[in-house]
């Protein structure tokens, strides 16, 4: 959600956390929270750890260019 250049400077900690606490806020039942990122996406994944999230595994997707 946050464009590349404006990475690295907290915006993406403040939206995460609004997310949580709204979350938290009208589904207080709420036990488990997943979340998914691009493996290069080194600002979110960094995020992720600093708020608790542990990897619980991994996806791939492959592509091919049919010329």
């Amino acid at each position: 959600m946050v464009a590349k250049p404006h990475r690295g400077h907290g915006l993406g900690m403040l939206v995460k956390l609004a997310n949580l606490r709204r979350l938290q806020k009208e589904y207080p039942e709420v036990e488990r929270v997943m979340t998914f990122n691009a493996e290069e996406n080194e600002h979110m994944l960094s995020i992720n750890v600093q708020l608790g999230f542990k990897p619980a595994g991994y996806d791939g997707e492959w592509q091919k260019r049919i010329k």
